[in-house]
């Protein structure tokens, strides 16, 4: 059985506990990351409410797209990519850093 496997076995049959640690990890997230969490969630409010319009992916124009944050500061200032290109970009910026 491969680890993916047995992860998904496993949140099946456990699916109350799974949902707890969810929730924790997510507190977590959003206390360690205020900012950036803050930046999501005002981009998903702008696009709910029609304020600004989700774009395609801006190498490949794939329609699904998300959002990137050079800078969560402007949480409306974004760059779209679709999840290939962006974990690409990331890489990049990961591969630049070291």
């Amino acid at each position: 059985m491969t680890t993916a496997e047995y992860t998904k076995n496993w949140r099946q049959q456990n699916k109350e506990q799974h949902r707890e640690l969810h929730r924790k990890h997510r507190k977590i997230y959003q206390k360690r990351y205020r900012e950036r969490y803050l930046a999501h969630k005002k981009l998903q409010y702008a696009i709910k409410a029609g304020k600004i319009k989700k774009q395609p992916c801006c190498i490949c124009g794939d329609p699904n797209a998300q959002g990137h944050h050079n800078d969560y500061s402007k949480p409306l200032d974004v760059i779209w990519y679709c999840d290939h290109h962006h974990k690409e970009h990331h890489n990049i910026i990961k591969e630049m850093g070291s």
